[in-house]
């Protein structure tokens, strides 16, 4: 899994940023093209690590989606990608709008949470992405990440309806194959899922200490996987919304939330947000220099990247992560045998005593590293 930057909103790079992005060369970035970070930006930071992927994302401002409105954004889209062209094949990478769930009323960047709305977001997201893959095909289109809530997805307490990632078969809190994929035909937004090179989301812990153990909080995208095809996904805005949002328990949080989404289909995450944009941050630095968060997560990527070079198969793994992960892996075997799932709960538990990959053997190799 990749661990990288979410770059600051309409401000250029800075130069504690610069150290915190030589502390924790990025396995990716996401960034806002003509918004104070340039290609000479993007020069520099393959200087760091040459294998970093960008993630670029035009900014789109709110207004009523027309197709005069669209079509300059397209052409906007398509000097954005031109003007950042000489990226390395295969790791750049390009978002079309953003939340597009949020209320209409909230005029922020969003299609809205209406059925009609999801329609709108639906038509603009495929004449986009046929436009762009015609103008420059060596760059990868992700699904446009949602804002969590608003009709995303369904959980439990939700009102039943249309959402855009499935319709009304899909309000249930257990689902067979059958209901899944009938739920999936019924959403409004079918076509653009099934379309998009790869998948984009914004998950955060916010508030919850665990929240990575809840699927409709921390690991939302665990409930958009059920309507998604096999494709990567990136987390391109993760970790905490904003600096008051930051508590004391923010790094060993984070890094249990990093070993849980490597048994997950994540690509890579981008931790929100560098910068000095008093609105978001400053995030990851307090007077003048970088918290000691930063280099707890450089600790554990150059833990996982250590032990992979000498078995690619299995992440090292924390004491706390340790206990988190034995905790939720036997609460999930519970609501398993209570499903009357008593299979997957033998698999489950077999997985965490197995000599070869269970926890106490990840254990004993991330201690022999320390």
């Amino acid at each position: 899994m990749k661990i990288g930057w979410h770059l600051g909103n309409k401000k250029p790079v800075t130069d504690l940023d610069w150290e915190i992005l030589r502390t924790v060369p990025p396995g990716v970035v996401v960034l806002l093209p003509k918004e104070g970070i340039s290609p000479e930006d993007g020069k520099r930071i393959l200087g760091v690590n040459p294998a970093c992927h960008f993630i670029i994302r035009p900014y789109f401002s709110p207004r009523e989606v027309t197709g005069p409105v669209l079509q300059e954004y397209i052409d906007f889209c398509k000097s954005c990608i031109d003007e950042w062209r000489t990226l390395p094949e295969g790791q750049k990478h390009l978002q079309v709008f953003n939340e597009p769930n949020m209320p209409r009323w909230a005029q922020w960047e969003g299609f809205g949470d209406q059925l009609e709305d999801m329609k709108r977001f639906e038509d603009c997201f495929v004449a986009a992405y046929s436009q762009l893959k015609r103008h420059d095909p060596s760059w990868l289109i992700g699904l446009t990440p949602l804002t969590p809530g608003n009709r995303d997805v369904w959980f439990p307490g939700d009102a039943r309806g249309y959402y855009y990632f499935h319709g009304p078969s899909g309000c249930a809190e257990n689902l067979t194959a059958e209901q899944r994929t009938r739920a999936f035909h019924e959403s409004p937004c079918r076509y653009s899922i099934e379309i998009a090179d790869e998948y984009y989301d914004h998950i955060y812990i916010h508030e919850t200490r665990e929240a990575y153990r809840e699927g409709w909080y921390g690991l939302r995208f665990s409930r958009y996987n059920l309507y998604r095809p096999p494709k990567p996904v990136w987390i391109t805005e993760a970790g905490f919304p904003n600096k008051d949002n930051m508590p004391e328990w923010a790094e060993s949080s984070l890094i249990a939330w990093f070993d849980r989404l490597l048994t997950e289909n994540v690509t890579g995450l981008a931790l929100w947000i560098l910068g000095d944009n008093p609105q978001w941050g400053p995030m990851w630095y307090r007077e003048g220099r970088i918290i000691p968060t930063v280099y707890a997560i450089k600790r554990w990527r150059d833990a996982l990247n250590n032990l992979q070079e000498e078995d690619p198969v299995m992440p090292p793994m924390r004491i706390d992560a340790a206990a988190v992960h034995i905790r939720w892996n036997i609460e999930e075997a519970i609501r398993e045998i209570e499903r009357g799932d008593t299979e997957a709960a033998r698999k489950r538990l077999k997985r965490l005593v197995n000599q070869q990959n269970g926890v106490a053997y990840r254990l004993e190799r991330n201690l022999k590293s320390v």
